[in-house]
């Protein structure tokens, strides 16, 4: 984007001022509901491991690659508004969380992709409704996403 920035440790330097990349800002809490969703979603609809496992791969690399864009796009704005705008000045969460909700419609077109590819046929169909609607299914994938929740609470205090 053609301005020079300068990072030491937790400080990125630019021009226009300094930005500090503060622990609640590092973006585990985008990684733990990625987890939590993808497991969830996994437990629920996929049939396979490698499948629910290639989910949540692809569901924490996004929330990398979108704590990342967030972060660049923030630093970007305070360059160009000399470090005035509302997102670096007042808050910037809700922008966070609202490019995280952006990132996760191509997880979920990929869920819903591995669920396709991975449905039985027509014959066997009703079998395996059955299998994924048993209930220690439910409760295990409960267990997982509350399991999650909770260690997400604990982390961020």
């Amino acid at each position: 984007t053609g301005f020079t920035a300068f990072i030491e440790d937790k400080l990125i330097y630019i021009p226009a001022g300094k930005f500090e990349i503060a622990e609640s800002c590092a973006g585990l809490r985008y990684y733990i509901v990625s987890l939590a969703l993808a497991t969830f979603y996994g437990l629920l609809y996929l049939r396979t491991w490698s499948s629910r496992f290639a989910l949540i791969g692809v569901a924490l690399a996004t929330a990398i690659l979108c704590n990342w864009l967030r972060i660049y796009s923030l630093i970007v704005i305070g360059d160009l508004t000399d470090m005035q705008h509302y997102l670096i000045a007042v808050s910037h969460a809700r922008y966070g969380w609202g490019i995280y909700a952006l990132s996760l419609v191509p997880v979920f077109a990929f869920a819903v992709f591995l669920e396709r590819r991975n449905q039985e046929p027509q014959v066997r169909r009703s079998s395996a409704a059955t299998k994924l609607s048993s209930p220690s299914r439910y409760l295990a994938a409960t267990g997982v996403v509350s399991t999650f929740l909770v260690a997400s609470a604990f982390l961020s205090q």
